[in-house]
């Protein structure tokens, strides 16, 4: 979070001073040469410093919120990880895993090397259990679950698997959060379908989910009664 310097003291005058000089010359980047680890707002006319999160306040955001996952669970790419995900995102996907109060498996959140939303820090592929990995609400109350809140980018999985407590994989149904605004290829707020490794993305004429690969459609009730586990 972002928090702006007392007003008055004397560091605060002579920040302002220094930028006003560089904007003044005509620079075109008021923040070059001013101090490290400041930027000066022209609209608030004062010096904010943004906050670099630390572990302690990662834990007290988890906390905040329910405490219903550890630092761990969201570093699926190893430690530190966290810190790629978006703060803002993160505070999202939280208030929603403490509103829907199932357990809830996170797979994968930030991914190294992809240009869509999780390189962004900006999604979360997950599994949602009745009872923790055994089994799962219908997949219908996954979607409504995760369109009722209003993600940017929703997509529903029937080809996925998890292992049970026992070690048995088990067909399921996984689920794609995301607050990504998109790259101006694809139309957003999204919806998508998949279905044996094909993507249906759904239509806001008709509803229902096209591929573009294979050229059907289907409508998420047909593809409910034939995919769901």
């Amino acid at each position: 979070m972002e928090k702006p310097t007392r007003k008055g003291t004397e560091t605060e005058k002579d920040l302002i001073t220094e930028a006003k000089k560089y904007i003044n010359s005509g620079s075109t980047n008021p923040h070059k040469n001013c101090s490290r680890g400041r930027r000066f707002s022209p609209t608030a006319g004062s010096y904010k410093r943004k906050k670099i999160m630390n572990t302690q306040d990662y834990n007290a955001l988890l906390d905040s919120y329910g405490n219903h996952f550890s630092i761990r669970e969201l570093e699926i790419q190893g430690p530190g990880t966290i810190k790629r995900i978006e703060v803002g995102f993160l505070r999202n996907f939280l208030a929603w895993r403490s509103w829907h109060g199932l357990p809830t498996l996170v797979t994968s959140a930030w991914r190294k090397g992809d240009p869509r939303s999780h390189g962004h820090g900006l999604a979360v592929d997950l599994l949602l259990f009745e009872e923790w990995l055994s089994s799962q609400p219908t997949a219908l109350q996954h979607w409504l679950l995760a369109t009722t809140w209003g993600f940017k980018g929703v997509g529903l999985y029937f080809d996925w698997t998890f292992a049970n407590k026992e070690g048995t994989k088990i067909p399921a149904i996984g689920l794609h959060v995301d607050g990504w605004s998109g790259n101006g290829r694809s139309r957003r707020p999204l919806r998508w379908l998949r279905i044996d490794g094909q993507y249906y993305y759904q239509s806001l004429a008709s509803g229902h989910f096209y591929c573009k690969s294979n050229k059907q459609s289907i409508t998420l009730d047909e593809a409910i009664r034939r995919y769901a586990p």
